[in-house]
């Protein structure tokens, strides 16, 4: 059948009712025939903790069946937050049960920001983010499950939820700029947290610092569309989206 939008794919993201950057930056950079698809998750709070997280994680289901109803062709579970806490082996136990339930290609967003660092050569990482301390030093052993060593981290602690989204992309850049120094030399920096504004600097910090980046945002947007087998190239996203780049 005929799509009138999604032509070439559909792709679908589960994500924090608090997020308010996700779809616009995808939606920003969105190739031609690609149609951008969401459901949510209520957190319940303005304090990101281990139960919040939990409680939340239990609304996945319904919102991925949602997704499901608009016949999307990958999804992913764009809460970096509940991997960092659950760890590795939650990733894939999650993905492996949705896949056998929906039937459609499905990674968490942290194992998206590893795919796309394994993809670009990297193992000494550099990383930075928007999270409060409890969830800040989960960071590092998170990564060290996946075989990916943090040589550096650096992290804004914003205590309420709702802040995260309000942070200029500049913030992005000055943490970045921050935490790759010359004496660390990171094979690449991750910047973590999908509701942390990163789409607008990604190439001028990629260019700054000469290594490449990967956001959380753009890791998934990469994996989504090579998932639901399309390879456009998205100009301005760095080297991972645009190899020509």
């Amino acid at each position: 059948m005929a799509r009138a939008y999604g032509w070439r794919a559909r792709i679908g993201f589960v994500l924090p009712a608090n997020n308010n950057v996700l779809e616009p930056e995808l939606y920003s950079v969105a190739p031609p025939g690609v149609a951008i698809h969401a459901s949510r998750m209520l957190l319940g709070s303005t304090v990101m903790s281990a139960e919040t997280l939990h409680a939340m994680e239990q609304q996945a289901d319904r919102a991925l069946a949602e997704l499901a109803e608009t016949s999307v062709d990958a999804a992913v579970y764009a809460c970096l937050s509940t991997s960092l806490v659950k760890g590795r082996a939650w990733d894939e136990a999650f993905a492996q049960r949705v896949q056998g339930q929906q039937t459609l290609p499905l990674a968490t967003v942290a194992a998206a920001v590893v795919s796309a660092l394994r993809h670009l050569g990297a193992r000494r990482i550099a990383v930075a983010s928007p999270y409060p301390p409890p969830i800040a030093a989960t960071v590092a052993a998170y990564f060290e499950n996946w075989d990916l060593i943090v040589v550096e981290q650096a992290h804004l602690p914003t205590a309420d939820v709702r802040s995260v989204g309000d942070l200029p992309a500049s913030a992005a850049y000055q943490l970045g700029r921050a935490v790759v120094r010359s004496d660390c030399r990171p094979d690449a920096l991750a910047i973590l947290a999908t509701d942390f504004a990163t789409f607008p600097v990604l190439q001028a910090l990629e260019d700054d610092l000469g290594c490449p980046v990967v956001s959380a945002n753009q890791a998934a947007l990469w994996w989504a569309l090579r998932a639901a087998g399309v390879q456009a190239a998205v100009p301005g996203l760095g080297c991972l989206l645009d190899p020509r780049s």
